[in-house]
């Protein structure tokens, strides 16, 4: 139902001030309604206000209510029959009594409305493709499913008289001015009083009138009021703006900002969250929406404002892996922990970081199903470098108002969605340092843990690579249970230096990389593998095959398990009908030699010239690799700037 503006902002207001007078409103002279152009109606201030002082007082007869007269009876009166919908309710997302005032009303409200806008762009308003993967997503369809109903339901009691569009248009107009008081109102003032998060003004209810009072000084200019501390979400879909920002680095995430994994993320990695939602909602590991009409139960993450206290500085992950601990349980142990006595508190010990007890196999496929689900949230959005880039160019495009909002509100949920997985790492890194798992005999698995994880723990701008990241996860598995192993059977590696990548190791690695041809077609042996980086190097580079050769067993294991997640065929020393490309692990001590079926046509070493001794024996052991024959060694030393090649 669109209104005339015919009449031009100036006579309007002339309008508007006189109607305020004859209903008892009361303001300060130093303060004025102004027209601001683009940005509609606002207030202002032409000379200096101390702070405290009261400015504006507004009576109830100059507030647009539900009771408001329509059709010679209010707009409650109106809506009896329907019940549930006939008052205005502040837990509830319905805006219908008020709307049905403010579409409806007679002419002696006429200068009120003239001064209000017929029409405000919120997300629910109009659909978006930028709204999809965003918290607004489902909110909105909930939002448009419930508008659409309640107009079914106003048909029944005043058929014909308002359409979806004018009625969808009115809610987003009320819903962005409405205040609790007296039902539910449109306040003079209160309504046309921009947001700002320094605000000028406070507004309260006083002895039957609101009063207006400065919080503090007020120069000449705008005067703002704050409708409070909003998340960039709440700000567009109830108001329609969001702070803008000239490039996508300036933007910050906010405390109040959120992403949600929702139970349908979870349940995308595994179903068994669906069999076990609604234990976890009663016992509070999963929460309802915050959003009227959004039944979808979830996890919200958001930055914590005690961050000392909070798990790497997010609110909710300790939430996340518990649920996920949740699901890694076997069904028996879960019905063990339902019929405890304290079942909240014995499924929340889970949260806490793995003991003998415990065992490392579950713990490990809780980091799966975590990751896995903060991977199907991220997927919803674009990566964060595209959103980024989404957002540069629209603002060189000079796009304006709410599409710019709902870009920032990508790049916002973006960013937080690239925090909480890099701090969720953080967080289990910090709590596998406090087991007593690797407290004992498995010192270097702190090492592997961190080498596998350190590059995912600082990311800067840029896409999350969640297949990689599941690499290190998957290999993570294979490792963590073999530490276990290895504790309980007092195998524990004598010697931890394997377990780090060394700079020398690192070049030879790149050097393979780089030049192919060295070991292309060529079957590969690698004296004092470690953790076989140059070897896999060399297996992706296409040689024949590889053999990794080390005198720590658990050093081959994780090396071998590397290969495996990077999709190379591993195989037994003798199994010969291993497919090409075959990675293959021995014990093998160069001091004392021993001889293979097979002979090497290259031979890599790196960090083992540590004096004239070992170098012989390095010497010896090469030529007995390689059989006698024809072939080439390659070895990267500390105290070469190259890598050695000798052949």
């Amino acid at each position: 139902m669109s209104r005339s503006r015919s009449r031009s902002p100036h006579s309007a207001l002339e309008s508007y001030e006189s109607w305020l007078t004859a209903r008892g409103v009361w303001w300060d002279d130093r303060l004025r309604l102004q027209h601001l152009g683009a940005s509609g109606w606002g207030l202002t201030c032409s000379k200096r206000i101390e702070k405290g002082e009261k400015v504006i007082r507004v009576p109830r007869a100059a507030a647009l209510t539900s009771s408001t007269a329509v059709d010679g009876q209010s707009a409650e009166e109106l809506l009896q029959p329907l019940e549930d919908l006939a008052k205005f309710d502040e837990t509830r997302d319905s805006q219908l009594p008020l709307v049905i005032s403010f579409l409806l009303a007679d002419a002696s409200w006429r200068p009120k409305l003239r001064v209000t806008p017929s029409r405000l762009e919120l997300p629910w308003s109009w659909p978006s493709p930028a709204l999809e993967g965003t918290e607004l997503q489902l909110v909105v369809a909930a939002k448009r499913r419930r508008l659409a109903w309640e107009l079914q339901r106003l048909e029944t009691v005043m058929p014909g008289r308002i359409t979806l569009d004018q009625y969808t248009s009115a809610c987003a107009v009320i819903m962005s001015r409405i205040q609790p008081w007296w039902g539910g109102s449109l306040v003079p003032f209160v309504d046309q009083a921009n947001h700002s998060k320094e605000p000028h003004l406070e507004f309260r209810l006083s002895k039957g009138q609101v009063e207006g009072r400065a919080l503090r000084v007020i120069e000449p200019g705008e005067v703002f009021q704050s409708y409070g501390n909003l998340s960039t979400a709440d700000s567009l879909y109830r108001y329609g703006f969001a702070s803008a920002a000239t490039r996508a680095s300036e933007i910050r995430v906010s405390f109040e900002d959120v992403v949600t994994v929702t139970l349908s993320d979870l349940a995308a990695v595994d179903n068994v969250f669906l069999a076990r939602a609604q234990k976890l909602k009663t016992l509070e590991f999963l929460d309802e929406s915050p959003w009227d009409g959004v039944e979808e139960l979830g996890l919200e993450l958001s930055l914590s404002r005690r961050p000392k206290l909070a798990a790497g500085g997010i609110k909710g992950l300790r939430r996340l892996w518990v649920l996920c601990r949740c699901m890694a349980l076997e069904e028996a142990q879960w019905q063990a922990a339902l019929t405890g006595p304290k079942p909240r508190e014995a499924l929340g010990a889970l949260g806490v970081a793995a003991e003998p007890g415990v065992g490392w196999e579950p713990g490990a496929s809780a980091l799966q199903l975590s990751l896995r689900s903060l991977e199907v949230r991220s997927r919803r959005l674009g990566s964060l470098e595209d959103e980024v880039r989404r957002y540069d160019a629209a603002v060189a495009a000079q796009v304006e108002g709410i599409q710019l909002g709902l870009q920032r509100l990508r790049v916002v949920e973006a960013k937080l969605l690239q925090r909480v997985v890099s701090d969720w790492l953080a967080m289990f890194v910090e709590s596998c340092k406090s087991s007593r798992v690797l407290q004992d005999k498995t010192r270097p698995a702190m090492k592997m843990l961190e080498l596998f994880l350190q590059p995912f723990l600082f990311w800067e701008l840029g896409s999350l690579d969640f297949n990689c990241l599941m690499s290190k996860v998957k290999n993570f598995v294979i490792l963590s249970i073999v530490l276990e192993d290895a504790r309980e059977h007092g195998k524990a590696s004598s010697d931890p230096s394997w377990a780090q990548v060394w700079p020398c190791c690192a070049a030879l690695a790149q050097h393979v990389a780089t030049h192919p041809e060295l070991v292309r077609r060529r079957r590969v042996f690698e004296l004092g593998a470690g953790l076989g980086v140059p070897s896999i190097a060399a297996a992706l580079a296409g040689a024949r095959d590889v053999l990794l050769l080390d005198r720590e067993p658990l050093a081959l294991h994780c090396a071998a398990s590397t290969a495996a997640v990077h999709n190379l065929p591993v195989a037994s020393v003798n199994d010969e009908s291993a497919a090409d490309n075959a990675v293959r692990a021995a014990v093998y001590d160069w001091a004392e030699p021993q001889n293979f079926n097979v002979r090497a046509e290259v031979v890599l070493a790196s960090e083992v010239l540590y004096d004239c001794r070992e170098a012989q024996d390095v010497a010896v052991a090469a030529l007995r690799l390689m059989g006698g024959g024809q072939g080439r060694v390659l070895i990267a030393d500390p105290r070469s700037s190259a890598v050695i090649v000798a052949g």
